[in-house]
C-alpha cells in the first residue's frame, strides 16, 4: 500500500487506540457528571429524583440507573456501543458513541429535558486521540522515508 493509501486507512490497532481514548473520555464525563468542556450537567428535576427513588435507584448519579447507557458508551464490545469507520473522499471519519435509542435525547436534550452531553471530550481525552494519531502518522512517514 502506498503512502497515500496508508494515510487514508489507519490500521485497526490505531482505530482501537483512538477508540480507547474516546471511551476513557466518555467515562470521565460520567464520573465527573460534566461535559468535556467542564460544564456541569444540569441537576435532575425533583420529579425525576422522586421517580428514581420510587423505583429503587436512589437520587443519582445522573444518566445512571441500570448502567446500560454508561456501558454502551465505554465498553468496546457492548452490543449498543457505536464504533464506525468511514472512508470519505477527503479522508476518513471515526465515530464513537452509543446506539441506545435514548442516548441522543440525553446528548442534545428535549423540550422538557436539558442536554447532558457525554460525547464532548475533555482536553485530556482529545490529547489521547491526538497522540494515537500522531504516533500512527509518524510511523507511516518514517516507513516511507520521511
Amino acid at each position: 500500500m502506498d503512502l497515500l493509501g496508508r494515510l487514508h486507512r489507519p490500521t485497526v490497532a490505531v482505530r482501537r487506540e483512538v477508540g480507547r481514548s474516546v471511551r476513557l473520555g466518555f467515562s470521565e464525563n460520567f464520573v465527573r457528571q460534566r461535559a468535556g468542556d467542564g460544564s456541569a450537567w444540569a441537576p435532575l428535576a425533583p420529579a425525576t429524583i422522586r421517580d428514581r427513588i420510587r423505583q429503587g435507584y436512589g437520587p443519582g448519579p445522573k444518566l445512571f440507573r441500570t448502567g446500560r447507557l454508561l456501558r454502551s458508551y465505554v465498553e468496546e464490545f457492548h452490543s449498543e456501543h457505536a464504533q464506525r469507520f468511514r472512508i470519505l473522499s477527503s479522508g476518513y471519519q471515526m465515530e464513537y458513541g452509543s446506539d441506545t435509542y435514548y442516548a441522543r435525547f440525553h446528548e442534545s436534550g428535549t423540550q422538557s429535558m436539558p442536554a447532558r452531553p457525554v460525547t464532548l471530550l475533555s482536553r485530556r481525552a482529545e490529547n489521547g486521540v491526538e497522540a494515537a494519531l500522531d504516533n500512527y502518522f509518524g510511523r507511516v512517514f518514517r516507513a516511507a522515508g520521511f
